[in-house]
């Protein structure tokens, strides 16, 4: 080989190696450090533990986090379930630990293998298994509770607590649009006590399905009435997240209200975190008529894909949408699109402006999956949905309540109003919140209240054993800021902290709920509208011949 020719070689070969060098040499360090991770930590890590941590290093660095994140083979199965709003269990939730016995009160879900086994809200798990519960978190009873498909687990059951004869309520009356204080003792029942002895009940797990769209209450054949009780002619569909049953659950109680003639329907999005953006798109396709945009997504680069409905409305309805500030994605496309569209008035309060597409991404030889933020949304309006870092509250982002329909609420009132419902609907049978219903509710709600406020950093309250809750620490001055103070009762103050009473019209005393129904009871329903519309035209049409005669 020429001299010259040999020459080249190295000079390519030396341009190769500088052109590369900086990627080799990130690598390589990256190596290194894991190398000595491995050789020198006092605790040795595997390698597939620095490897999934370097994963996860990678996602959280992305500035779209928590939304983009790495999740270990571990933990892709629940977390796919979990999306598809589903796990392997026996269907029990919302534990609350009772401090004195420390067993946990439990709410079954309907039709679950527990509700078919007979356990009933109020009932409280003694053991699992044979391990005692009142050492254990509730993640880690909820661990022995779920498992396998077909397997089976053995509980041991408290019967819920007994309520003195002949005991005494104030009832809220027909005509009254507020709650009066109810006080109802408990008879007090301890775990030792001969009535409420313990019994073991086997049950198999199987796969619970959340239920993601409920209505108003369930009927005695335990199906789902999507009308509100004392309001027959207004619906009422409740969708508490997005999953790939969303849709099509929504799209029956939307068929059901319409063969029984109803045209005036609230959708609940509040508290509603989004999830599947075919379901939000196939909702909005029954309720925006064919051509109306739905929702833009954009990547960034700026490509944009617009979504349109697809078909004319089958379902003709006045919707009134019901958000707040956890309404989230999804729920915030449905509610935008219905209100760009003017097809539905929003209720509430602004929502959470969580406007972005996480893509899910299965890694080669079963290594995980990597969840990652690739667009955001874009209401048919131009504005977008997705609150920025440093987006202010005068910007625009989320879905704001139609002007005049704006209803902040307290943290209480919106604890107690959610409390209500969910008795309601567990409890059936009781058909009005009769003396013992109250009392029973009372107990749950202390409890209840009492995790919900710590879970939100508020350490310091009061609970009295009253349906009215007597939260003696509300400053009135801030009578929507929900925070919960610790006056000193020698401050001069001190007097502008009174016991909570709910807002809002018997029997949800919800006053969110109450704009929605105000408003769609001011329209006139569509069926009423089409009867005009033809008698018109008719009228119209005899008058044009009159006119020929």
């Amino acid at each position: 080989m020429p001299l010259r020719n040999f020459y080249f070689c190295v000079f390519v070969i030396i341009i190769s190696l500088f052109i590369s060098s900086k990627t080799s040499l990130k690598n390589q360090i990256a190596r290194q450090v894991a190398i000595q991770l491995e050789k020198r930590c006092l605790e040795e890590p595997s390698p597939e533990r620095l490897f999934q941590g370097a994963l996860a290093g990678l996602a959280s660095a992305a500035d779209n986090a928590p939304y983009t994140e790495y999740l270990p083979p571990q933990d892709k199965k629940e977390y796919m379930r979990d999306i598809q709003g589903q796990y392997a269990g026996v269907g029990l939730g919302n534990f609350i630990k009772d401090d004195l016995s420390g067993e946990y009160y439990f709410i079954p879900f309907h039709n679950s293998p527990a509700a078919k086994a007979g356990l009933k809200f109020g009932d409280r798990i003694v053991s699992v298994d044979s391990q005692e519960v009142a050492k254990l978190s509730i993640v880690e009873l909820t661990g022995l509770l779920r498992g396998k498909e077909n397997t089976t687990v053995t509980v041991r059951i408290r019967p819920r607590t007994s309520v003195s004869d002949g005991v005494s309520a104030t009832q809220p009356s027909e005509q009254s649009d507020s709650l009066e204080t109810v006080n109802v003792p408990l008879q007090e029942t301890s775990p030792q006590d001969n009535k409420n002895e313990p019994y073991d009940v086997t049950i198999t797990r199987g796969i619970i399905q959340r239920e993601v769209v409920t209505g108003d209450r369930l009927g005695l054949d335990g199906n789902w009435i999507y009308t509100l009780k004392d309001l027959p002619e207004i619906g009422y569909i409740r969708v508490e997240e997005f999953t790939d049953v969303t849709g099509k659950k929504t799209i029956e109680a939307l068929d059901r209200l319409e063969r029984s003639g109803i045209s005036r329907v609230i959708l609940d999005f509040r508290g509603n975190p989004g999830g599947f953006l075919p379901d939000a798109v196939a909702i909005c396709n029954e309720l925006l008529s064919s051509g109306s945009p739905i929702v833009e997504t954009r990547n960034r680069k700026g490509v944009k894909n617009r979504y349109v409905a697809r078909k004319y409305p089958r379902k003709r309805f006045n919707v009134a949408a019901l958000i707040d500030g956890d309404s989230a994605s999804a729920s915030e496309i449905v509610s935008s699109a219905l209100q760009d569209a003017g097809v539905a008035i929003v209720v509430g309060t602004r929502s959470y402006g969580k406007g972005t597409i996480q893509e899910i991404i299965e890694l080669p030889c079963d290594l995980g999956i990597l969840r990652m933020t690739t667009a955001s949304f874009w209401r048919p309006s131009g504005a977008p949905i997705n609150r920025s870092k440093n987006a202010s509250a005068e910007d625009q982002w989320g879905v704001v309540p139609n002007p005049g329909y704006e209803e902040p609420v307290s943290l209480i009132q919106r604890f107690y109003t959610s409390w209500v419902r969910q008795v309601r609907v567990l409890e059936p049978e009781c058909k009005e919140l009769n003396a013992n219903a109250l009392a029973f509710m009372t107990q749950q709600t202390n409890l209840k209240l009492k995790d919900y406020l710590e879970e939100r950093g508020i350490k310091k309250f009061e609970t009295a054993a009253e349906l009215g809750l007597d939260i003696s620490m509300i400053n009135l001055d801030d009578k929507n800021s929900g925070e919960v103070d610790d006056p000193d009762s020698s401050d001069e103050n001190s007097s502008q902290f009174v016991a909570f009473k709910p807002k809002g019209r018997a029997p949800y005393f919800d006053p969110q709920l109450d704009r929605a129904v105000d408003y769609l009871s001011s329209v006139d329903s569509l069926t009423d509208q089409s009867s005009n519309a033809t008698k018109d035209a008719l009228e119209v049409k005899s008058k044009s011949r009159s006119d020929l005669l």
